[in-house]
């Protein structure tokens, strides 16, 4: 029965946040280009930060949308920053 709540999991709500903690970390890595050594403890810190939303109240489908909005947002720059960087190019 394990193995059913854990697909029921991966399913539902409770995957998305590891999703997009990945996500998160991802984009701040790129942003902040920090050493690999600290990956951990900021992804240790994301996740108390989701914990900590969560406790309050904020509802899951909220932070997952900002999230969302956010990393949109954030691949939207760079490929506008890469097309203006491949316009230069070929002039």
């Amino acid at each position: 029965m394990e193995g059913l709540d854990l697909l029921n999991a991966l399913a539902g709500m409770e995957f998305s946040a590891y999703v997009a903690i990945a996500f998160l970390l991802y984009g701040i890595r790129q942003v902040f280009n920090f050493k690999k050594e600290y990956e951990a403890l900021i992804a240790i810190t994301l996740g108390l930060v989701w914990v900590t939303l969560e406790a309050l109240g904020v509802p899951v489908h909220i932070i997952l949308q900002g999230i969302f909005i956010g990393f949109t947002s954030f691949l939207l720059t760079k490929g506008i920053k890469l097309g203006e960087q491949k316009l230069t190019k070929n002039k």
